[in-house]
C-alpha cells in the first residue's frame, strides 16, 4: 500500500512538472504540498525550499488578502475561479481548481498561473488609441449590433453612449444607403476587410459622407468588426467646388495651407502654391516635367512603394492605398516629411488623381527628439553613480538604476513594485520629505 502511496506520489509530481504553467497544489490553508519548477523560479527559490511553507509567505501582501477571498469563494462554491491579478510588477491570469476527497469535499486546491503581462500592456495601447482617436471607432458583432465605441462617435453622431450601444449599425445610415451597408458587410465576411466611402446619418438627421475602414478581428474567441469612420465632409466640400468651377477651385486651392495637385497619364495638370513652396520647384517645372517630376521629389527609400500606388490608382485598380507619409528631397536638397492622400476624380471629362498632403516635418522632427530624450534619460539614469529610484506617492517603486541597486544589494526584481518605506533607517523623516515634497514640488 505504501508503495502504491509513493507511486501514485511521484506521478502526481511529474504531472505537475510537467505542466505547460507555473502550478502549485495547496492545502486548503494555504500550505504548498507540491509545486513545479516553472512557479518556483518566479519566486525565486527552489522546490524543496518552498514545499512545506505557506503560499502567503511568498506573495505580495495585498496579492495575498485578495487570493485568500478567492479561496474561500472557491471552497464555499466547489467551484473554479479563474481571475486577473496583478502581482510583481507582472500581471497574470490564474485559476484556482477544488480538488474533492470521496465525499465531494474540497480538500486540496491547485493554482495554475499564466503570464499575461505582454498581453495587458498592448490592450492598454489599444484602449488608449481607441479611446483618444480623432475618428469615430466602432466595434460591432457580425449581425451589427453595437457593442463599444469610443468618444469620438459620440461627438460625431450626437448620441449618448447608452443609446449608441442599442442601435443597430445599419441605424446610423440613411435609408438609401442601407443596400451599400449590406454589400460592405458581405465584402468584409470574404475578404476580412473593407475600404469604402459611405453616408451616415446623426441623431439630428444630418447626413455626412464618411471614409470607412472596417476590418474582422476576435476578441475572446467570438468574431466582431471594427469600423473606422472618418468624417470628409471637408473633403468633399473641395472636390465639389471643383466639379462645380474648376476656377472657384484654384482659388480655394491657391489659398490652402495644404498641397493640392492633379495627376492625368503621364502629366501633372495643376499645382497649387504650396506644393512649389514645399518642394521648391516652380508650377511651370513641375508641369513641364510631369510625373518625371516624382523621381525627383521622391526619396530613394519611398520610389517604389509610391509610384506603385500612383500606378495602381491611375489604372483604376482596388487595392490602393489612400493615405500614406513618406519622405521627398526638395530642390535645394533638403528632406521633409509629408502625409499624402489621394482621390480619384473626373477631370476634363476623364479620370485623373487628386492629391493633397500637409507637411509633417515637424511633427516628425518631435517625435524624433521625443525618442531620442527617452533613450538620453534612459541612458543617464543608467550610468548616473548615485542611486536613483522613482516610486509613486504611495512608496511603491517604479524604477531603480544600477548605482542603487549596487548600493543596496537587491537585485531590480526585488525592489520595482515594493514599497520603498521600509528602506528607510529614520522612517520620519521619510515622512517630513514627502511632505515638502508634496508642499514644494521638490526636496
Amino acid at each position: 500500500m505504501k508503495e502504491k502511496k509513493n507511486a501514485l506520489s511521484e506521478d502526481l509530481e511529474i504531472l505537475i512538472d510537467h505542466h505547460n504553467n507555473p502550478m502549485v497544489l495547496s492545502d486548503l490553508n494555504g500550505k504548498i504540498l507540491a509545486i513545479n519548477d516553472k512557479l518556483a523560479t518566479i519566486f525565486g527559490k527552489n522546490k524543496d525550499e518552498l514545499i512545506g511553507t505557506s503560499g502567503y509567505d511568498n506573495i505580495e501582501t495585498e496579492a495575498g488578502i485578495h487570493r485568500r477571498k478567492i479561496i474561500e469563494k472557491v471552497i464555499k462554491t466547489k467551484k473554479q475561479i479563474e481571475f486577473l491579478d496583478q502581482e510583481r510588477g507582472r500581471w497574470w491570469k490564474a485559476i484556482f481548481q477544488p480538488i474533492f476527497d470521496k465525499e465531494g469535499n474540497v480538500v486540496k486546491l491547485a493554482y495554475y498561473i499564466q503570464d499575461i503581462t505582454e498581453k495587458k500592456e498592448a490592450e492598454e495601447k489599444f484602449s488608449n488609441l481607441f479611446k483618444n482617436s480623432n475618428d469615430a471607432i466602432f466595434i460591432h458583432d457580425l449581425e451589427g449590433n453595437i457593442l463599444d465605441i469610443n468618444r469620438k462617435s459620440i461627438d460625431i453622431f450626437g448620441y449618448s453612449k447608452k443609446d449608441l450601444l442599442s442601435l443597430n449599425i445599419r441605424k446610423l445610415h440613411p435609408s438609401y444607403a442601407h443596400k451599400k451597408s449590406k454589400s460592405a458587410f458581405q465584402r468584409i465576411l470574404k475578404d476580412g476587410s473593407i475600404k469604402l466611402e459611405i453616408d451616415f446619418k446623426k441623431k439630428n438627421g444630418d447626413i455626412f459622407p464618411a471614409e470607412v475602414s472596417s476590418s474582422i478581428f476576435e476578441i475572446e474567441g467570438n468574431k466582431v468588426i471594427q469600423g473606422i469612420v472618418r468624417d470628409v465632409t471637408e473633403r468633399k466640400k473641395i472636390l465639389s467646388k471643383l466639379s462645380d468651377s474648376e476656377e472657384k477651385f484654384r482659388m480655394l486651392s491657391d489659398q490652402s495651407l495644404m498641397g493640392i495637385g492633379i495627376i492625368q497619364g503621364n502629366q501633372i495638370k495643376y499645382v497649387n502654391e504650396a506644393i512649389t513652396l514645399t518642394t521648391g520647384y516652380s508650377k511651370k517645372e513641375i508641369i513641364n516635367l510631369g510625373i518625371k517630376i516624382l523621381t525627383k521629389i521622391i526619396h530613394p527609400n519611398y520610389k517604389t512603394f509610391v509610384l506603385n500606388q500612383l500606378k495602381k490608382k491611375l489604372a483604376g485598380e482596388i487595392d490602393v492605398i489612400n493615405r500614406y507619409p513618406f519622405k521627398i528631397i526638395t530642390k535645394n536638397g533638403n528632406q521633409k516629411w509629408i502625409d499624402l492622400y489621394s482621390k480619384t476624380i473626373k477631370f476634363e471629362g476623364k479620370n485623373a488623381d487628386l492629391i493633397t498632403f500637409v507637411d509633417i516635418t515637424e511633427q516628425k522632427k518631435s517625435e524624433e527628439s521625443l525618442r531620442k530624450s527617452e533613450e538620453k534619460y534612459r541612458s543617464i539614469f543608467e550610468s548616473a553613480s548615485e542611486a536613483i529610484t522613482i516610486a509613486d506617492k504611495n512608496g511603491k517603486i517604479l524604477d531603480v538604476n544600477s548605482a542603487a541597486l549596487g548600493i543596496l544589494g537587491y537585485d531590480s526584481e526585488e525592489m520595482i513594485g515594493k514599497n520603498a518605506g521600509p528602506g528607510y533607517a529614520y522612517p520620519k523623516q521619510r515622512k517630513e520629505m514627502l511632505q515638502k515634497l508634496m508642499k514644494n514640488g521638490y526636496v
